[in-house]
């Protein structure tokens, strides 16, 4: 028989349950602690970094208004990142309602150890700022390192100034622009090699043959003797430009028995691209026809037809006032505003709940900075935050709608204006500069008459810098989005202060 090995007998061990406890937790921890390491050690986390000596300006002491751009190297000091990799510049401090410049850049991946570029177009102003860049600022990408993503750099301008113009140095430089407006009238072309006929604002802008894309070698523009089109400003466009012209025509002073305002007229009510006024569809078009018709004077000729215009926009009304579809902006609102301000000037009644809710949707959408950017979205096709345009047009929609100037967001928005206020560009936004300025000169014109701006004479100032502007040929040219046909009857009715 085999011997039986006797097993020892169990002990039973009273474990006390706080220690139990505590050595639950560690062994959870550790778990977690093994889990986060293997994807660590698998898959190193990216680390991006920027420092002040990143940033470099393509000039560096550049004058006021000198278009500028700024150009951020971001490194990668850890693992590889695959994912889009947002990249802000900022003039001024961004936690301290820095303007956002234009609407920043993307870097697309950065491999480990790797460096790339953005860039972002700025325009110069005066006397030192403080430019920031951030990189992906909404911590979308996981780091091992948040704390290296900003940096800043400083740059000095230097400050334009020009000699005080008097009423007749601003008198002659009206004419000129419109002796140049006259020279644009009608339909304007240019012939490729092949004789093929381009529009000459597209020739402008493309370089190339619309239809062979052959470039455009002799840019001589040529004019199309054509019965339909002979009244109209880009007449193949629509009627908007059209309107504009005819606008700073009157303003300035030019009959409507004047002959290029006659066949102007005579084009935007019969000729344009749809045959009848009546049955235009875009709310811009309306506004401008209002705001050109009402221009003349001649309430009698055109009452009937303004009044028709004016219940056409009401109409079209929707979440409180009109833009691109269904949605407002506060583009087509200074347009539209300022035309029902002008259809007022002829008795012609406005519906108080229009402007009740105009002016809650204008209220809904001033940030906190104090300014307005183009509408709801946070991303705006023209800058990314706040900018001077937009800004200057709530604040004549509030007089408009009637809201004194001493009213906190009306006072907020003005503190906007002042603390960037700048006569060289459209502060917030690389382009629209002109338009800008009229925005200004209507959001001020308008009664109470604000003549300055902080201790600044906006029209006196700007006047200046704008008739350093002016062409030889008369005319003014902003930027790629300003077009000379637009910025040249902009800075006409900004110069005449021009309201209905």
């Amino acid at each position: 028989m085999l011997q039986q090995t006797k097993r020892p007998k169990k002990r039973n061990v009273m474990v006390n349950p706080k220690y139990l406890k505590i050595a639950q937790t560690l062994a959870i921890a550790l778990s977690v602690l093994f889990s986060l390491s293997s994807i660590t050690f698998g898959a190193p986390l990216p680390d991006f970094s920027i420092a002040s000596v990143d940033i470099r300006f393509s000039t560096e002491n550049p004058v006021e208004g000198e278009s500028v751009t700024i150009t951020a190297s971001v490194s990668n000091k850890g693992g590889e990142a695959k994912d889009d990799i947002e990249v802000r510049f900022f003039e001024g401090t961004p936690d301290e309602w820095g303007l956002q410049i234009e609407k920043g850049d993307i870097i697309i991946g950065l491999g480990s150890g790797r460096k790339d570029t953005a860039d972002v177009k700025w325009r110069a102003k005066a006397g030192s700022q403080e430019i920031y860049v951030v990189v992906d600022p909404d911590n979308a990408i996981a780091e091992a390192n948040e704390n290296n993503n900003q940096a800043s750099c400083t740059i000095t301008s230097k400050a334009l100034t020009f000699p005080k113009p008097n009423q007749t140095e601003i008198k002659k430089a009206i004419q000129k622009g419109l002796d140049w407006l006259r020279t644009q009238q009608g339909e304007l072309y240019v012939l490729c090699p092949d004789g093929h006929e381009n529009p000459a604002l597209l020739a402008s802008s493309l370089g190339r043959c619309i239809i062979c894309e052959k470039p455009l070698t002799d840019k001589k523009v040529l004019k199309k003797d054509n019965p339909d089109t002979k009244g109209g400003w880009n007449p193949l466009v629509g009627p908007g430009a059209t309107a504009l012209v005819l606008l700073a025509f009157l303003h300035a002073g030019v009959p409507e028995s004047d002959q290029t305002v006659a066949d102007g007229i005579d084009y935007l009510l019969y000729h344009t691209p749809v045959p009848s006024w009546e049955n235009w569809t875009d709310s811009y078009d309306f506004a401008a026809g209002i705001l050109a018709l009402q221009a003349t004077g001649n309430k009698e000729k055109y009452f009937e037809k303004v009044t028709y215009v004016t219940e056409r926009l009401l109409k079209m009304q929707t979440y409180g006032g009109w833009g691109y579809g269904a949605y407002p902006d506060m583009a087509h609102m200074q347009y539209v505003l300022f035309a029902l301000y002008a259809a007022q000037k002829w008795e012609i009644q406005i519906p108080e709940d229009t402007f009740k809710q105009v002016i809650d949707w204008v209220r809904s959408q001033q940030r906190k900075d104090g300014g307005w950017g183009y509408g709801g979205l946070e991303v705006g096709p023209w800058a990314a935050s706040s900018y001077g345009s937009m800004t200057a047009t709530a604040l004549m929609i509030f007089k408009i709608c009637g809201i004194p100037t001493t009213d906190p967001q009306f006072q907020k928005g003005l503190e906007w204006l002042k603390r960037h206020y700048t006569v060289t560009s459209n502060p917030g936004a690389y382009d629209w500069e002109y338009y800008y300025l009229l925005a200004i000169q209507r959001a001020m014109t308008i009664p109470p008459e604000q003549p300055l701006i902080g201790e600044r004479n906006w029209y006196e100032e700007a006047a200046a810098y704008l008739l350093s502007r002016q062409r030889p040929d008369g005319s003014w040219a902003a930027g790629a989005q300003e077009a000379d046909i637009m910025a040249t009857p902009f800075v006409i009715l900004f110069l005449t202060k021009a309201l209905p």
